[in-house]
């Protein structure tokens, strides 16, 4: 399969978001607000996120990617805090998911490779779209890139809607 790169520096905001939309995976690391908020930091020196699309349309994977430079090392991360994972479609059987998870990685790699990044950081974060739609199944790759050997760890979150009754919270999970 062939894919486009797509930048995050060339193309606008709201293609940005409606493409991140379309990958149930992505989490708010994913956002154009986001991606925004982190490229003001002091350390970080390039915002080169990108998404990897299908035949120059669908959106296959948004990719957060910060170059920042930490305590005089360089590396992939946003002044030191993890970038969010690649967040991939759901659409995929495991074989091409597979083959889309090793693109991504090899487009991170060699940028950090080009760049002399002495480590990558990442974080999956468990809120995603995917859940906020009810779809439990949206766990189901959470850590998929421990298969690439990233230095990755994933968020624990809580979400407690105040607005429902004491104790209704978590009736659904009785």
């Amino acid at each position: 399969m062939d894919y486009k790169i797509a930048y995050y520096s060339e193309v606008d905001a709201g293609q940005w978001d409606s493409w991140v939309a379309e990958i149930a995976a992505a989490s708010y690391h994913h956002s154009s607000f986001w991606l925004d908020y982190n490229s003001r930091f002091q350390n970080v020196l390039e915002n080169k996120s990108f998404v990897l699309l299908e035949n120059d349309a669908a959106p296959l994977a948004a990719c957060p990617l910060f170059l920042s430079e930490t305590g005089g090392c360089k590396e992939l991360s946003v002044n030191g805090a993890p970038l969010g994972v690649p967040a991939l479609t759901a659409k995929l059987k495991p074989s091409p998911r597979r083959k889309l998870l090793d693109e991504a990685f090899t487009i991170i790699n060699k940028y950090a490779r080009d760049n002399n990044a002495e480590r990558v950081i990442m974080v999956s974060h468990p809120i995603t779209q995917a859940v906020c739609e009810d779809d439990i199944t949206g766990f189901r790759n959470t850590f998929e890139p421990l298969r690439c050997k990233m230095l990755y760890s994933v968020e624990n979150t809580l979400v407690i809607d105040l607005k429902q009754a004491k104790g209704s919270a978590f009736s659904k999970y009785e």
